[in-house]
């Protein structure tokens, strides 16, 4: 009788004699790990970060780095379907150590006829060839350019935390702040909860300014603008959902944009989420403007585009602009904690307030 085949890493076998990597990295010859047997058996792996360490230094070559992120990546898909928590993040830890020397690897390719512009390397060999794509090669570049020791410290407070380590959590300690790039693995979803909170007070999104086609699976905006064809540059009318990039100076550019359409009364209505940086400029040149505000109570979990939970730093505000006040602390008062704003007259009287002008030219 033939043993049963097994959902979690393609094999057939009984659930006693324990899981193997997946068919198909094995019959490719991109895993080295071959009986890899969870949940027994993975302590003297997970033990010993160093030899994983050791492992990519002795890589030689971009194929050899990318085999072993190869066997990461299955151990990470191995200790997921296991729900083994510990394998996780090992295998997290290990895919973002490939990450970083295929980095370094490919800056040190780039002056001995390396092409950034087609990802060519010494050889003639295309990244695609190697399973290298442009967001791999763009996410290595970046993690490269992080200074050891720095790279090391994250690793360390991700590890502490004792929840599940992802890519978005340690770029954030690192200070990679989330849509850095405005696409890819930089790009942080917000939960649909949210979204419907503001469809609820807004009857309708018109417009998100700032966003994916993935993204507008759930935002259903009528349109959206990319970061390809640059929302900056073209009229916002309507009702808007914006949760901007959150680099400089591309977040002042869009706080700066909103300002603007709103006072010339072409938005309506617009709900925006940041982080909740009540230091900066642009921060007060919202709240200033912004008829109410939402404290989130917690911090948002953000989704990337590969599913994965991506927790801030910080907490987040949702500001609103619009005459619907009255709806938005209704349905945002479940989300936090509120703030109305009121202008108070000559004669001491509280007021609501109005569309106000404002000198933009933050830094």
């Amino acid at each position: 009788m033939e043993k049963p085949l097994c959902r979690v890493c393609g094999y057939r076998h009984y659930l006693s004699e324990g899981h193997t990597i997946g068919t198909k990295e094995a019959k490719q010859g991109k895993v080295s790990i071959k009986n890899l047997v969870t949940p027994k058996g993975m302590g003297t792996l997970l033990s010993h970060v160093d030899n994983a360490k050791r492992e990519i230094l002795a890589a030689d070559s971009l194929v050899k780095v990318k085999g072993l992120w190869n066997k990461a990546d299955a151990m990470r898909a191995l200790g997921q379907a296991a729900k083994d928590l510990e394998l996780v993040n090992y295998a997290t830890e290990f895919k973002l150590r490939c990450e970083r020397r295929l980095g370094e690897m490919l800056e040190q390719e780039a002056p001995h006829g390396g092409d950034r512009k087609t990802d060519q390397v010494r050889g003639g060999s295309n990244l695609i060839e190697l399973g290298v794509s442009p967001d791999m090669s763009a996410r290595a570049r970046r993690i490269a350019s992080v200074p050891e020791e720095k790279f090391e410290a994250a690793l360390a407070v991700a590890r502490e935390d004792e929840k599940q380590i992802t890519r978005n959590t340690v770029e954030a300690l690192i200070g990679h702040n989330h849509r850095a790039q405005g696409t890819g693995d930089n790009e942080w979803y917000t939960p649909a909860k949210y979204i419907e909170m503001a469809r609820e007070v807004m009857g309708a999104i018109d417009l998100d300014p700032a966003s994916s086609a993935k993204a507008n699976e759930v935002i259903k905006a009528s349109r959206y603008f990319t970061l390809k064809n640059d929302g900056l540059k073209k009229p916002w009318e309507g009702r808007i959902w914006l949760n901007p990039p959150y680099t400089q100076p591309a977040i002042v550019h869009f706080v700066e944009k909103l300002m603007k359409e709103y006072l010339e009364e072409r938005v309506g209505e617009a709900i925006v989420l940041t982080h909740n940086y009540t230091d900066t400029a642009w921060f007060h040149a919202l709240a200033g403007q912004a008829q109410a505000l939402c404290f989130t109570r917690g911090r948002i979990a953000f989704v990337d585009s590969h599913g994965d939970r991506c927790d801030p730093t910080q907490g987040q505000v949702f500001f609103y602009f619009g005459d619907n006040i009255k709806a938005f602390t209704r349905v945002f008062s479940l989300a936090g904690c509120l703030l109305r704003k009121a202008i108070i007259s000559n004669e001491g009287r509280s007021e609501m307030p109005m569309r106000m002008p404002l000198e933009l030219g933050m830094a």
